[in-house]
């Protein structure tokens, strides 16, 4: 069983040596942060209709295109059916 964990953490280790490399950015001053691929630059804050805090931000790299949006809501959602419809509308 070791053996199988060892070549399994040596063939990990192998691949991410010639992969693309995830760096940690901080999310504007919202105390949150998201790992890219590509640096997303200077970070847009807004509010939404209900006051919420979003951020949104995005970066490209080797053609392809990567992307967040952080919201931090100004009410607590306790229904989870509210809660993904609130998701799919950022989305």
């Amino acid at each position: 069983m070791q053996r199988y964990l060892f070549l399994g953490l040596s063939l990990l280790f192998a691949g991410s040596l010639y992969g693309q490399s995830l760096k940690k950015y901080p999310i504007s001053n919202s105390g949150c942060s998201a790992y890219f691929f590509c640096d997303p630059g200077s970070i847009t804050h807004e509010k939404s209709p209900d006051s919420s805090d979003v951020y949104t931000g995005k970066c490209s790299k080797d053609a392809v295109s990567y992307g967040i949006i952080c919201v931090r809501l100004k009410d607590k959602i306790n229904d989870l059916g509210a809660g993904e419809e609130m998701l799919v509308s950022y989305l």
